[in-house]
């Protein structure tokens, strides 16, 4: 239902100011995260049990980190909280199908970052923070 509300959201602040940075905001950056963020939780809380436990605190981290990001919009994180998420969850979930929507979303968001925004450096802190945390929550996992 999320996507949907950011979407109507997008159109409904498109309508009344005619700015069509915040419909392309809405609709392009917001709303594909409220998809991917419930299927990688669906993939994540399916062998939580199996996962050890410091590996359920990164996911726990990152996806904190990243919501912080996005409330707070940027004011206390410097990095890119959709770079976070998307790396992290790219490296540590296994499906092949959420691994194409987090390549889709990565492009996109590099898109927004460096081309719409002229904002390297969010984008490339929140990719080296998600790369590391998925290089750690992987190593953690292989671990024996």
């Amino acid at each position: 239902m999320a996507p949907a509300l950011a979407v109507v959201a997008g159109v409904v602040h498109y309508a009344v100011t005619r700015d069509a940075s915040g419909i392309r905001f809405l609709v392009l950056y917001v709303a594909p995260m409220f998809l991917a963020g419930p299927i990688w939780a669906r993939h994540r809380l399916a062998d939580i049990e199996h996962r050890k436990p410091a590996v359920n605190s990164i996911d726990a981290g990152v996806f904190t980190l990243a919501v912080i990001r996005f409330v707070t919009s940027g004011l206390l994180a410097p990095f890119s909280g959709h770079m976070l998420f998307l790396t992290y969850t790219g490296i540590t979930v296994r499906a092949s199908s959420y691994r194409w929507l987090v390549a889709l979303l990565l492009v996109e968001t590099t898109i927004f970052k460096l081309v719409l925004w002229r904002d390297p450096k969010s984008w490339g802190l929140g990719l080296a923070l998600g790369a590391l945390a998925g290089v750690v929550a992987t190593w953690l996992e292989r671990r024996a």
